[in-house]
């Protein structure tokens, strides 16, 4: 036991609500891993952990249940790996007595439960929803889960949404469980936004999506000012329309064209999908992309972790170990750097077609940054760590005749 090794979580982020508070951290040294937990109580003794983290990440997010109003928590993260365990520091925050939200479902009719007054509103406890299940139609909208469960799609068969936005105006959705349902159409989604121009903030969600085409996030036709973090979204989505358009992510924010404000997408962990991790697309100026752990599984052609479509992007100090390929750049003015890619790739994938590329063996080319077509200019690209595996397919490499 490692008591003395505090460096490790230099980058911790809280946020507490008065039942639930979210802990994210990341490690020092964007090459280690581990799998972890965290230790709470009323007091340093503690009492209370988390669940231990299923595989080792460099970034590690927990949720803590069962708090209340108005009291101090002690908080110890705690690392796993290497054949030891590091011991974070002690740590405290407060629970918010939840004064002057408006309680949800509270005098609300619904599902869906219609947001249509601007203000603060918490979640007072798990809900399920046939179709949608909240819709925010007023700008200046909070809205905290404090850590309960949304499930979305559960009976309507139509496209349907966990949160839809769809106020004229900046909306935060933040701190909750959000998991799609199974009778949700193609194309749904856990947390969208569609052709709104305004901020929207996404933090402290733990998202889970598995149907066709479906997505963690997504901010389709335009957005202004999206900020994503310290969020943990999954995808188990096999299947998709088209690899062309509009693929599938776990992340979608297509920008603004009016350039209207930055995008900020940032210590998420990222895992699974069939397709792309992040991808941003539009006018840009100032976005950063960074912090993130991204482990991706492409299972069909063009799968970046992360593609970059809009000038001027900042891409920085994100951990990629994905199966697929690394970052696809395709616009001006775009900064690459201090990111570490250890992808490994498939041999076969199923919309290969026969005598394809590379050439005249029958593999998947594996790209770890790539930069395409003419608009590509001006580019920085350095201090990188950038490493491909790709596995020869059963039976060894097969030569197609010329």
């Amino acid at each position: 036991v490692d008591k003395g090794a505090g460096n490790q979580f230099p980058k911790l982020w809280t946020h507490a609500e008065p039942h639930s508070a979210v802990i994210y951290w990341r490690m020092k040294d964007i090459a280690d891993q581990a799998v972890s937990y965290v230790e709470y109580g009323p007091t340093s003794k503690y009492g209370l952990k988390t669940p231990t983290t299923s595989s080792p990440r460099w970034a590690h997010f927990h949720r803590l249940i069962g708090l209340k109003p108005g009291r101090k928590v002690h908080y110890r993260p705690v690392l796993l790996g290497k054949g030891k365990t590091i011991l974070g520091p002690d740590g405290t925050l407060t629970t918010p007595t939840g004064e002057g939200w408006t309680p949800v479902p509270g005098k609300l009719t619904g599902p869906p439960y219609v947001l249509d007054k601007g203000g603060k509103y918490i979640l007072t406890k798990d809900i399920v929803a046939p179709g949608t299940a909240i819709t925010i139609d007023a700008a200046d909208v909070v809205l905290d889960l404090d850590g309960h469960t949304v499930r979305f799609g559960t009976g309507a068969g139509k496209q349907a949404a966990g949160i839809q936005v769809s106020a004229k105006g900046p909306a935060a959705v933040r701190n909750g469980v959000i998991i799609q349902g199974d009778s949700s159409a193609d194309y749904s989604a856990a947390i969208e936004s569609r052709w709104r121009s305004f901020p929207r903030e996404i933090s402290g969600m733990t998202v889970t999506v598995h149907r066709p085409n479906g997505y963690p996030v997504k901010f389709l036709g335009g957005s202004a000012g999206a900020k994503v973090h310290h969020n943990l979204l999954t995808s188990r989505v096999t299947e998709l329309e088209s690899r062309h358009y509009p693929g599938n992510d776990l992340v979608r924010v297509d920008l603004d064209n009016s350039d209207r404000g930055a995008c900020l997408i940032h210590d998420n962990i990222l895992t699974g999908g069939c397709h792309r991790g992040i991808s941003v697309t539009g006018k840009s100026s100032g976005s950063k992309i960074f912090g993130n752990d991204i482990r991706h599984h492409a299972m069909y052609v063009n799968g970046y972790a992360i593609s970059l479509h809009a000038p001027g992007i900042e891409a920085h100090g994100n951990r990629i170990t994905s199966t697929g390929r690394g970052m696809h750049l395709t616009r001006p003015q775009l900064l690459v750097h201090d990111n570490y890619l250890d992808l490994q790739g498939h041999a076969t994938l199923d919309d290969m077609p026969t005598r394809s590329r590379p050439f005249r063996k029958i593999m998947v080319e594996l790209h770890g940054i790539k930069l395409e077509g003419s608009k590509v200019t001006g580019a920085k690209i350095y201090r990188n760590f950038v490493r491909i595996r790709q596995h020869a397919p059963a039976g060894g490499v097969r030569y197609v005749p010329a």
